[in-house]
């Protein structure tokens, strides 16, 4: 299968509980198309009846030292079901907050590593797509992140992470090895 190590920085806050209804909600995905143009997830639909990056997501959590309050959190999370004007101010409030996530996901999706590489690693926030980068070869990914991979082939990697085109928040950063 495919294997996702990940670190990224200035994650959704609301993400902090886990992923909401939304689909890819809180998710680290890999689609096929550009960063322009999201085509859908990547997976073999031949050898899979159901779309594996379903249960794919991520758990953010503070980086600044503020402990935030379920409460807060809350507030956060019922903001993505607010109307888009509000939701828009709510986002706004929120940029100050740092948080970040790490880990480690196991996908089976069929495909080739020929099929991966150049695709595009899609980051969610709690109900929208935030940030998107090329999955690329890399020579020296992060030793960290090679501590917990447990890699058959040369590691890919998706950083240079950039904001989508209609995403209002803002972009999120750092990276993602992918092995197969």
């Amino acid at each position: 299968g495919t294997q996702l190590c990940y670190d990224l920085l200035d994650v959704d806050p609301a993400c902090n509980l886990g992923p909401g209804l939304h689909e890819g909600s809180c998710g680290v995905h890999a689609h096929r198309g550009t960063c322009a143009a999201v085509g859908p997830r990547l997976y073999s639909s031949a050898q899979r009846a159901r779309d594996p990056w379903d249960s794919v997501s991520y758990t953010s959590e503070s980086r600044v030292g503020r402990a935030s309050t379920t409460a807060e959190l809350g507030l956060l999370q019922a903001s993505s079901l607010l109307a888009q004007d509000e939701l828009s101010r709510e986002r706004s409030r929120r940029r100050y907050l740092m948080f970040n996530t790490k880990g480690r996901v196991s996908v089976y999706t069929g495909q080739d590593p020929e099929a991966i590489l150049g695709a595009v690693v899609v980051v969610y926030d709690y109900g929208l797509v935030m940030s998107c980068a090329r999955i690329a070869t890399t020579q020296a990914p992060h030793p960290a992140l090679l501590a917990n991979a447990s890699a058959t082939s040369r590691p890919m990697r998706a950083a240079d992470f950039a904001r989508v085109l209609d995403y209002e928040g803002p972009a999120a950063s750092g990276q993602v090895l992918i092995f197969e």
